[in-house]
């Protein structure tokens, strides 16, 4: 009788804390002003956070053949966290490098109201709802609100979103900073750096090191190069642009000192030639999915460099048609859409101005990187949706602009027309 009461206790407990997780996501969304990003964005985030909140619970909840096993073990080692904090286990568990921040997130969740995944779940659809919102408001800085609805609209259906946001996983918090970087860096190439935007910057970039431990570190790097020499016309108002560039840096060197507090992160340890060539490796050979050929641990960074090219076309354009067959559906619905989302992206580029160049070296450091360290099409589409965050904005003014000229087209056609018929009339009447 008393272990029932203890676990209907515990069931209570979870069901109340996940009902207050969900009760701070509505009104963290309900603070948002109106008049600070267009009606089409705001309806976009409050619609994501309840449907892949929905989404999330079901698939968590199903068969456990639609739960990521990765999800399956950041729930088991914040579990051991949790405990360990409380007391209830004496042994220290290991926590991943670089896979720190939501872990931790679970673990406090856990810690106040037990074993409560479905709060951690909210917690996802919460910060993807602000990655609509952080998207969208940037896309409004450089195309207006047209284009900014458009926006949040292809952040919430993307076939990489739905996939990889509905599970208990990492991937929604390192959206929210790569979203939060971009955002800020828009800001500071249309408007110039201020106080709060470089407070942006550090709080993003020390939350994302953590997360994504070294491709965070070369897209921080790409970020503040592009700020610092791209948009070097625009960094600073009214200050010197030497001034500019040393609140940057000091930026930079304060993240890279913040970030590894939060855990025993040796980010540079993970640039080791053997420890990229063992990843590649073993990445490879763990599905059915692997690409490239197998690298020798001698051969240092020369053989990650053999292999860069067949990695930079899988990253970019893959899995291939021919590939179908032997992939899953989902990652066929993410290439179509992929292909789709690029398509418009390269026609929006050009006419965003100076921020492009933000949006171009960001993408491609990250493609590097990507295309270095992995080996399998399963993570290449997992870790592609943190491009999708940066090319939605391109294509969204590309989709906006194509649009309008076609609408326009339509109505030079009617209105010439229109201009035609009543001169036919006249003839017709016999008037000349």
């Amino acid at each position: 009788m008393i272990d029932e009461v203890g676990f209907m206790f515990n069931i209570f407990v979870q069901a109340c804390g996940t009902a207050l997780v969900v009760g701070f996501g509505a009104v963290m969304l309900a603070a948002v002003p109106p008049t600070s990003t267009c009606r089409g964005v705001l309806q976009a985030a409050a619609a994501g956070y309840v449907i892949y909140m929905v989404i999330s619970w079901i698939l968590w909840i199903g068969p456990s053949r639609l739960v990521s096993p990765d999800a399956v073990t950041y729930d088991r080692i914040a579990s051991e966290v949790a405990n360990w904090w409380s007391g209830a286990s004496a042994s220290q568990p290991t926590v991943p490098s670089g896979k720190e921040l939501f872990i931790y997130i679970l673990a406090v969740l856990y810690l106040l109201f037990g074993h409560a995944p479905l709060a951690g779940l909210a917690i996802n659809s919460l910060m993807f709802s602000w990655v609509i919102l952080l998207v969208g408001d940037a896309t409004a800085k450089l195309a207006g609100h047209r284009a900014a609805t458009v926006a949040s609209r292809l952040v919430l259906l993307h076939p990489a979103m739905l996939i990889w946001g509905t599970q208990l996983i990492r991937e929604p918090a390192a959206w929210l900073c790569i979203a939060a970087l971009l955002n800020v860096g828009v800001r500071i190439i249309i408007g110039g750096l201020t106080r709060r935007r470089c407070v942006a910057v550090l709080l993003a970039g020390s939350l994302f090191v953590p997360t994504r431990a070294t491709i965070a570190v070369f897209v921080l790097a790409a970020f503040i190069f592009s700020l610092v020499v791209l948009g070097s016309d625009r960094l600073v108002r009214g200050s010197t642009r030497l001034r500019g560039i040393g609140m940057m840096l000091v930026c930079a060197a304060l993240v890279v000192f913040l970030a590894p507090r939060f855990g025993d992160l040796n980010v540079f340890s993970q640039l080791d030639p053997s420890s990229i060539v063992n990843r590649h490796n073993e990445l490879r050979t763990t599905a059915r999915t692997g690409f490239g050929g197998e690298v020798d641990p001698s051969s240092s960074y020369g053989g990650i460099l053999s292999q860069l090219p067949t990695a930079l076309a899988m990253v970019l354009f893959g899995p291939f048609p021919w590939q179908f067959p032997s992939t899953p559906v989902f990652a066929d619905a993410d290439a179509l859409a992929w292909w789709i989302t690029c398509g418009m992206a390269v026609a929006g580029w050009r006419h965003i101005g100076r921020p492009r160049w933000l949006f171009l070296v960001m993408a491609m450091t990250m493609t590097i990187i990507m295309a270095g360290t992995l080996a399998n099409i399963g993570i290449v589409i997992r870790m592609r949706a943190q491009l999708v965050v940066l090319v939605i904005p391109l294509a969204a003014v590309g989709f906006t602009r194509a649009r309008g000229q076609a609408g326009a087209t339509r109505r030079r056609g009617y209105l010439e027309h229109q201009s035609r018929r009543p001169a036919v009339g006249l003839r017709r009447a016999g008037v000349t």
